[in-house]
């Protein structure tokens, strides 16, 4: 279990220009962090191949340190009320709890162009506010021929009660994309959200099990 800030990731925090992380793995742990947390990687701005992020849910999970709590007390609430204010002051890239991935927090490009290709998250749950992804929370690099199937992800909500509840913004859970490319990415049709995206393809667990799927993988 790993718990840290900022750049946070299961295998390395930054995976920097030139670095190569390939035929690896992060199974039955929790990566927890504040913000730029993947479940391998927290920023990459080299090169994921062949590796998977797996059974990282029930006790487990990625990204927020803050576990669900009913309590308007609560240090998760008080995140999520300074998130929202960080979001209209016009801060939203320092405030917390967002750029989470199953495999990778935000895939970059700004000093060396991130690519992730070959990789898979399973059965794995995010705990996140915005800008978060069953597979890479945002992409500005490279991704292909990668899926996510049979996740069983669950959402924490920060508070709930009779009158008010505040839970994560959904509209972002498949990929942020903001730049780069994405292809051959697939998302397994059981999640109880519909994803959709360039390059991305939604399809059921038979489709997903069938060889034809990753012609040219």
């Amino acid at each position: 279990t790993y718990v840290g800030g900022s750049q946070i990731g299961g295998i390395a925090g930054w995976n920097q220009q030139d670095g190569n992380i390939t035929k690896c793995s992060v199974k039955t742990s929790s990566v927890l962090g504040n913000r730029y947390v993947g479940g391998a990687v927290g920023v990459n701005n080299g090169a994921i191949e062949q590796t998977f992020v797996r059974s990282c849910d029930g006790d487990n999970w990625i990204g927020s340190k803050y576990y669900k709590s009913n309590s308007s007390m609560s240090v998760a609430l008080s995140a999520v009320i300074n998130h929202l204010l960080g979001m209209s002051g016009g801060t939203s890239t320092n405030v917390p709890y967002m750029y989470t991935g199953g495999l990778v927090g935000a895939n970059q490009s700004n000093a060396g162009i991130g690519t992730v290709s070959n990789c898979y998250v399973t059965s794995t749950q995010l705990n996140a506010i915005d800008a978060f992804g069953e597979l890479i929370g945002v992409n500005w690099g490279n991704v292909s021929n990668s899926y996510t199937a049979a996740n069983g992800i669950s959402y924490y909500p920060y508070y709930s009660d009779s009158e008010i509840s505040y839970f994560p913004d959904y509209t972002s859970r498949n990929m942020t994309s903001v730049g780069g490319s994405v292809s051959g990415v697939h998302y397994d049709a059981s999640s109880n959200v519909q994803l959709s995206g360039v390059g991305i393809a939604h399809t059921s667990q038979a489709v997903m099990k069938d060889q034809n799927t990753y012609t040219g993988w």
